[in-house]
Parts: structure tokens; C-alpha cells; sequence
């Protein structure tokens, strides 16, 4: 459990729990929302369901080796991460991947990102890792930004991925893990 000051709001930073699964939810479907509108088909969109995305959470927390984080402001969870192994074949075992990382678009350029990066860097780095990878959506310019200002750049490496309608590019960024 990590307390950190971002811009006058004091943002907890802790491990998830059961508990925590239908805000969770509520984040990926919300963030899916705004951050992907233009780019996934929004029929697609429309069709994520909180109440599903919660029990795919709830039925997959204890079998998981990878950590789940959230970000909470008051008694509000903000915003959440997902970290751990890595699943790409061509990299070394001190190599971790960030699955994922939402916040709630109404908590978004708030320093909350920042916090659950700076909170699971430090968990990483614990583990042994050196270095993590993140795949993202070409398309998702402010994630990217996120990921640059952070220490990650691209490393040449792509790929195609289909949801629902849509072909979309991910490409892979790179960061050495730094406390």
C-alpha cells in the first residue's frame, strides 16, 4: 500500500481485492469507451458490459500470476493496473509486460497513471525484473504519450490484432524499470 500527493489529492495505491472487481469493471468498460471511440467499432463498444467484465474478474483473480493494483482517491477507485509475467516468447525471463493500465476517464492528466506505474515499477523491480514491455493500439496517441513519458520506446516490433470488425496495429514499447 503506496500514499502518494498528486496535485493536492491524496491517491492510495494498493493491491486489488475481490471487492474491488465491479469498479475495476466499470473502469475497463468506461475507459474502453472514451479512450477507443472512432477506433473499434461502436457496436462493439456499446456491447461491453460491466456486470460480464466484473465475473471474467472475479473468475480469473485467484488463478492469475500477474498483480492486480488500483488507484483509489478517498474511498473511489480511480483507476487500475495489470502487471507480471511477460507474454511475448522473444525476450529475456527479467523482462515483466504491463498487460494493462486504465483510469477512468473523469481521472484522466490527474497523476494517477503515473502513481499505479510508479507503484508497480517498484513491485517489478522486487521480482527481479529489469525491464517491462507494453503493447498498445498505434491509434491510442495519449496512451503512448503516457508510455513515452515514462520511459518506454517503441522497439520495432508489431502486430495485428481484430476486435470485433476492426484490424488494429499494436506495437510494442520497451522500458528498463527504474526506481
Amino acid at each position: 500500500m503506496v500514499h502518494r500527493v498528486l496535485r493536492k489529492m491524496s491517491v492510495l495505491v494498493r493491491d486489488a481485492t475481490p471487492d474491488d472487481v465491479h469498479a475495476i469493471a466499470e473502469i475497463h468498460v468506461a475507459s474502453w469507451r472514451n479512450t477507443y471511440k472512432g477506433i473499434v467499432p461502436q457496436v462493439f463498444l456499446d456491447s461491453m458490459d460491466v456486470d460480464e467484465r466484473a465475473q471474467r474478474w472475479t473468475r480469473s483473480f485467484d488463478k492469475t500470476t500477474c498483480k492486480l493494483i488500483v488507484a483509489q482517491v478517498d474511498t473511489v477507485i480511480v483507476g487500475w493496473c495489470y502487471f507480471g509475467v511477460c507474454r511475448d516468447t522473444d525476450v529475456d525471463r527479467n523482462t515483466a509486460e504491463l498487460w494493462a493500465i486504465y483510469i477512468h476517464p473523469r481521472s484522466i492528466n490527474r497523476g494517477i497513471g503515473h502513481a499505479l506505474w510508479a507503484s508497480a515499477t517498484d513491485s517489478l523491480m522486487a521480482q527481479g525484473y529489469i525491464r517491462s514491455v507494453v503493447w498498445v493500439v498505434k491509434e491510442n496517441e495519449r496512451a503512448i504519450r503516457f508510455y513515452s513519458k515514462n520511459g518506454f520506446v517503441a522497439d520495432g516490433n508489431e502486430k495485428t490484432i481484430t476486435i470485433d470488425d476492426a484490424t488494429l496495429q499494436e506495437l510494442r514499447m520497451t522500458a528498463l524499470l527504474k526506481a
